[in-house]
């Protein structure tokens, strides 16, 4: 019979290898792509913002960008937009949005 010790190190690897393996819901993901024709992104230093005027109502949408700072790149992500609106995402001190700037969609 396995001591205690092995039953609850192999009652942990189990737990680990099940809940790694099995999803936490059925929650799709966000789906990211180009800007639709009727979306408009500027930049105003360290902010891209992103204006959609012929979206519809009911999607939630964002703007999403890669900010460079010379060393280090990192990823931002706008407030979330339902319908027509603007999304501004602004990247960390002394680092500047890259393009492409990207249309963020959520389910």
């Amino acid at each position: 019979m396995p001591s205690m010790r092995r039953r609850v190190w192999i009652t942990l690897a189990a737990t680990i290898c099940v809940l790694g393996l099995l999803p936490f819901g059925s929650a799709a993901a966000d789906t990211y792509g180009l800007p639709p024709a009727d979306c408009q992104s500027s930049v105003n230093g360290s902010t891209v913002t992103l204006t959609c005027t012929n979206r519809p109502a009911n999607q939630v949408w964002y703007v999403d960008s890669i900010c460079h700072s010379g060393w280090v790149d990192s990823e931002v992500d706008g407030n979330r937009v339902t319908g027509n609106g603007s999304s501004a995402a602004t990247c960390p001190f002394s680092s500047h949005p890259l393009p492409p700037f990207y249309f963020v969609t959520v389910p």
